[in-house]
């Protein structure tokens, strides 16, 4: 049996200090442990510069040890994590047990932390996935602020309030029953009457509670209750029955001459580069590219001596890993340098009057102000019809709509050199065609290369 040391008051534990003939062979100082007594091989450890910390000295299996129990205060404090005499007492009185137990009290020390930080991360909840995964998409599959801000919006509206202080595992089928059932900010039926929002937050939630229990190392124990197939698809129809695809509203190929002349004859009623939108618009439109790449084109990603608007994948508008160049007619070129921003030719090209970049509203208005039906992405949709009139084959089509392949056999096709110039032949043929009531001139029928 050890030795037992007197039994120290609490004052006296106070007013122990360090004892300057601590020092090793070189005169460094080395801490100084002051037995406390009260419970055997407790120690008060005080170093020369005053920091004093629970010791506790054992032998287990043979072999001696000691571990730290804490730092040293002498009045309580609950805020604080020190330990008072009467605190260290009990915590040393209870790894006598251990050892009594046969138990090493480090090693169980050591099982307890990790117990308390499985029990910790158990109780993780939704909301603290929700917003890490949001986090970790912010940059890779959300290329700008608008994913993340819409996928926030959406777990405020109608997860968070629900189950967003509910641990990941708990979360039930009836959670997400709930929120699928509920209704919009609209007012409508979340997955009945607005299913493309109703899915995409299905689809959140989903990757959230995957996060979630893939960090737990839960995967392949726990079941996702978001997911729809044999499990959703009871309560809930596919969204293929109850929603159907709206397409993007476009102006009629037939229609595209006096829809131009209309839209010109506006431009030419304002004073000289007081209308970009129209401008943004034409360009847009001639060359077949998508809204957003083209209300945010850079004057970087632009060769005028070449004539090509060279696109990089992220501003293509679509998931690819390939650059993707489009033929610039002379009066889409005409266009860009008519542009403020052409002075010093960095920067975004197209702004509004205050020098803001452009909403897709903005240009998709212009149509149904001019009494006619369609909207800024539409214009894809009057280019491809009219190629496919004029019997441009469907290779040569689908190029003009950025919708690249990444197979091996389309992807060698795709970089062929001589597909720019194809493309450059059609957008010549369509700008002819587009512009034929402005020019007061027939219709141009171009060179063209025909289907097989």
């Amino acid at each position: 049996m050890p030795k037992k040391a007197k039994e120290l008051t609490a004052r006296a534990v106070s007013e122990l200090k360090w004892d300057p003939k601590n020092v090793d062979s070189r005169g460094n100082p080395t801490p100084t442990l002051r037995p406390v007594g009260g419970v055997s091989r407790l120690y008060l450890q005080c170093t020369k510069s005053g920091s004093r910390s629970w010791i506790y000295r054992y032998s287990f299996g043979g072999k001696r040890s000691k571990m730290g129990i804490g730092s040293y205060t002498y009045l309580a404090d609950e805020n604080s994590e020190a330990l008072t005499l009467k605190q260290a007492r009990t915590l040393a009185q209870h790894y006598e047990g251990l050892i009594a137990q046969q138990k090493d009290p480090i090693l169980e020390r050591k099982q307890e932390k990790l117990a308390v930080l499985a029990e910790k991360a158990q109780a993780i909840t939704f909301q603290e996935v929700a917003e890490e995964w949001i986090e970790q998409q912010t940059g890779t599959e959300w290329k700008t602020a608008t994913g993340p801000t819409r996928c926030r919006q959406y777990m405020r509206d109608y997860a968070y309030p629900l189950f967003g202080s509910v641990a990941i595992l708990d979360i039930t089928y009836a959670h997400i029953k709930k929120m699928l059932n509920q209704k919009t900010v609209q007012g409508k039926h979340l997955w009945k009457e607005s299913n493309p929002t109703g899915e995409r937050l299905r689809r959140y939630v989903f990757n959230i509670i995957q996060k979630g229990i893939t960090n737990l190392g839960k995967r392949h124990s726990h079941f996702n209750v978001a997911t729809y197939k044999n499990n959703l698809d009871v309560d809930f129809s596919s969204p293929s029955t109850v929603h159907t695809v709206e397409h993007r509203p476009f102006v009629h190929w037939e229609d595209l001459p006096r829809f131009v002349e209309k839209l010109i004859a506006r431009q030419d009623r304002q004073p000289k580069g007081g209308r970009p939108d129209i401008d943004c618009l034409i360009f847009g439109m001639l060359c077949c590219t998508r809204s957003k790449a083209t209300r945010y084109a850079e004057w970087e990603d632009i060769d005028l001596d070449k004539k090509v608007w060279d696109i990089p994948p992220h501003k293509v508008g679509k998931k690819t890993t390939r650059n993707w160049e489009v033929p610039l007619h002379p009066t889409a070129i005409r266009i860009l340098k008519a542009q403020p921003s052409a002075r010093h030719k960095t920067g975004r090209i197209f702004s509004t009057l205050q020098g803001n970049a452009f909403h897709d509203k903005a240009l998709s208005t212009l149509p149904p102000s001019l009494g006619f039906v369609g909207c800024m992405h539409g214009f894809r949709t009057t280019m491809n019809t009219w190629a496919k009139k004029e019997r441009w084959d469907k290779d040569t089509r689908e190029l003009m709509m950025q919708h690249l392949e990444e197979s091996s056999t389309h992807a060698a096709y795709d970089r062929d050199e001589a597909m720019v110039e194809d493309r450059r032949e059609i957008v010549n043929g369509y700008e002819k065609y587009a512009f034929s009531k402005v020019r007061g001139k027939g219709k141009v029928v171009p060179t063209r290369k025909k289907a097989s």
